[in-house]
């Protein structure tokens, strides 16, 4: 794996002035989880239970704390935020930080606040696609197993999160899921476990295939803990999971994907279009776990890191996403234009 950052110390201080310039002004705009092989009927209940163990522990991307360009914004008051190289796909309103992505190359690894994290992935700006302005961020995971190509945004001035309580919000376009048993996270949220000397991760993935008839509807989503420090020998093992009820990643399209990692309460929510999973809201512990009991406690971490992209733990076809108008904030962002 390689972890880097495309921009020097001096480039970053610059990009991050002039992101949090950009937004406060007004805008328009590890291991792998499981419950085992099988899949579930979209008119039945959940098919097949049990673990599937991990390919190892997940490394952890570290990311520089200083803001992106223009198209991006740290910060912010009020009612205003936003981006300054475009116009945002849903308003920053008080982010703590936003990015369309407009503001860095047509290709290449984005700047400013983000580093990256890729195991035989690609991840890079493209103009093919874009859900506001006209790039966006290509994530390509090679087919096989262990692939990683994330987006890294970590530690100061975002992170940590005043609180340890946050929300977040990206426009992904899926080209395809896994119609197996594939193990997959598209979001992670990473820290130390207070009081602990080991890190705990809080994600959002899926597994199953989901069926109609024969038909593959798509992968079921998950929500999903890890304490990845434990295969090193530091730390409980943990690898849980809670399985939504059949729904799935809509996939050609670009799809409003929010989610709460709310770190005092042990908790995690997810929404799609706006509309909220109740299914994939995990308190406190979810449906089982690999390598602990089933009613392993999920203790948030203080989170330092997010990542955002692709990581899958079994033996996969090749995966294309794309990634825009990423926000986090203290609130829920929403989807609204």
């Amino acid at each position: 794996m390689t972890r880097r950052n495309t921009l020097g110390r001096w480039a970053g201080l610059l990009s991050g002035l002039l992101a949090m310039a950009a937004c406060t002004s007004e805008s328009p705009g590890g291991g792998g989880s499981g419950s085992g092989a099988g899949g579930t009927d979209a008119a039945g209940g959940d098919v097949g239970a049990g673990g599937n163990a991990p390919a190892g522990g997940s490394g952890s991307g570290a990311g520089p704390g200083t803001g992106s360009g223009a198209g991006a914004g740290v910060g912010g008051s009020g009612d205003s935020g936003g981006s300054g190289g475009g116009e945002q796909g849903g308003g920053c309103g008080s982010a703590l930080f936003c990015d369309d992505f407009e503001a860095y190359g047509d290709s290449g690894e984005p700047g400013g606040a983000w580093s990256v994290r890729v195991n035989d992935a690609v991840l890079t700006m493209d103009t093919t696609r874009a859900f506001s302005g006209t790039k966006s961020v290509k994530v390509s995971a090679a087919g096989g197993s262990g692939k990683v190509a994330y987006l890294v945004l970590g530690g100061a001035p975002v992170f940590p999160v005043e609180g340890n309580h946050f929300f977040g919000r990206m426009r992904v376009w899926l080209e395809s899921t896994p119609a197996d048993g594939v193990n997959w996270n598209f979001i992670e949220g990473e820290g130390v476990v207070p009081g602990a000397e080991y890190r705990a991760q809080y994600r959002y993935g899926g597994q199953h295939a989901i069926t109609d008839g024969g038909t593959v509807l798509g992968s079921q989503l998950k929500a999903n803990y890890e304490t990845p420090d434990s295969y090193g020998g530091t730390g409980p093992g943990s690898d849980c999971w809670k399985h939504a009820d059949k729904v799935v990643l809509p996939v050609a399209d670009w799809v409003c994907v929010e989610w709460e990692f709310d770190g005092p309460n042990d908790t995690m929510r997810l929404w799609l279009d706006g509309v909220a999973v109740e299914s994939a809201t995990m308190a406190g512990r979810g449906d089982g776990c690999v390598n602990a009991s089933d009613d392993f406690p999920w203790t948030a971490p203080t989170f330092q890191e997010l990542h955002l992209g692709w990581q899958a733990f079994q033996a996969d076809a090749e995966r294309t996403l794309w990634i825009d108008d990423v926000a986090l904030s203290t609130e829920r962002v929403g989807c609204a234009p």
